[in-house]
């Protein structure tokens, strides 16, 4: 059993892909676009989304663009923890920063770990920490 999160766009998930590869050398273990679907008859949207599945720090997150012009609202009702080493966790913060907002800055917690929580500039809430590894 696994709980899986599904973050959903409005025409920006492939830039949010682009941008949680870069924040979280993340892999992409799955990109299905709506054009690719046997008898899809939705040019308009053809190039978004249907599926992606990412690895992020070794954890399965699903991304999909929806199939309206109307914008989705994410919230702060889910928040997505990362743990991470610190110098990923530094990456991860300024990737997610551009064009985002800090919530809580990164913050020393003691030697060799950090903490942070970032809003992306595509609404998903990110609290980033690190653990120092004994």
């Amino acid at each position: 059993m696994a709980v899986v999160p599904l973050l959903t766009f409005t025409d920006e998930c492939t830039q949010a892909i682009e941008t949680y590869v870069a924040a979280f050398d993340a892999e992409i273990d799955r990109l299905v676009r709506f054009r690719d679907a046997p008898d899809w008859t939705r040019p308009r949207f053809g190039r978004r989304v249907m599926l992606a599945e990412l690895t992020v720090a070794g954890h399965r997150i699903r991304m999909s663009d929806a199939l309206t012009d109307l914008p989705i609202a994410t919230g702060t009702r889910l928040i997505i923890r990362v743990e991470l080493g610190d110098a990923q966790l530094h990456q991860a913060a300024a990737v997610l920063g551009e064009g985002g907002t800090l919530l809580t800055e990164v913050t020393p917690t003691g030697p060799g770990s950090s903490y942070a929580i970032i809003e992306d500039r595509f609404g998903v809430v990110w609290e980033l920490a690190s653990l120092r590894e004994t």
